[in-house]
């Protein structure tokens, strides 16, 4: 049977075989991401998160939202049982910040770019 090169599996596989050059690839694959969507039409950049328990509910969302459910549903797994209302909350991450317009869908009082 021939083996199939599987994304998901790749960086966990080469982390186990040397965290540098894991976390060599992953940057690699982020830098990737950005190179191909030059009209940042890309909201998220995480591997999502899916509940696969048999009674998992799965929280409702926007028609426009649904291309990105697995991404959001990690967001929405993280703060469950989390008061954010009130808060300041700052998203440290290295995607594009959909995250934090999940958490908190208020208006940007700032954003710091590195590069």
């Amino acid at each position: 049977m021939a083996q199939h090169l599987r994304l998901d599996k790749l960086p966990s596989g080469v982390f186990s075989l040397s965290p540098a050059m894991g976390l060599a690839v992953v940057r690699l694959w982020y830098r990737y991401l950005t190179h191909i969507d030059r009209n940042h039409e890309m909201t998220f950049m995480n591997y999502g998160y899916a509940d696969t328990g048999p009674d998992a509910p799965l929280p409702a969302l926007d028609r426009e939202d649904e291309g990105n459910r697995y991404c959001i549903q990690l967001y929405q797994h993280l703060t469950t049982g989390v008061d954010l209302r009130g808060r300041d909350v700052l998203e440290i991450g290295c995607g594009r910040g959909g995250g934090g317009v999940i958490c908190c869908p208020l208006p940007e009082t700032g954003i710091a770019d590195r590069d």
